[in-house]
């Protein structure tokens, strides 16, 4: 049987400390059960909206956080499913995303020669 890989392409690539996305997913999972992400060459958002209240955590590109995009971009992620990945941070001061619009984030934490943990989650998508 030979096995056969789809490439995803992803539009956007965001790095910064893993610890400052743990605290943004911390922070917001209280309002709703999914988060937007919204990526702009200038700026990273993560929303989250509810029934009572709403947050969102403005992150500017500076030497630990940097942001390769075109145009603005964006994808809704589970927050339960992103609480489980985001414990990936205990191994590795800077995480990776990648994502593009409504489609699968992939996160991943790298440390050279020793460690490369990469998780995918499927956008959650909204029925009319």
């Amino acid at each position: 049987m030979r096995k056969i890989e789809l490439p995803i392409k992803f539009s956007t690539r965001i790095e910064l400390p893993s610890d400052t996305l743990s605290d943004a997913v911390e922070d917001t999972s209280s309002i709703s059960d999914a988060l937007l992400f919204v990526a702009q060459p200038d700026k990273f958002t993560i929303k989250a909206e509810g029934n009572m209240s709403k947050a969102n955590i403005d992150l500017i590109p500076d030497d630990k956080l940097r942001i390769k995009c075109t145009g603005t971009t964006k994808a809704k992620y589970s927050v339960d499913y992103l609480k489980k990945m985001i414990a990936g941070s205990k191994l590795s001061d800077n995480v990776e995303l990648e994502f593009a619009e409504s489609y699968p984030l992939k996160i991943s934490y790298k440390v050279v020669d020793k460690l490369l943990l990469s998780f995918i989650l499927a956008p959650r998508t909204e029925n009319d």
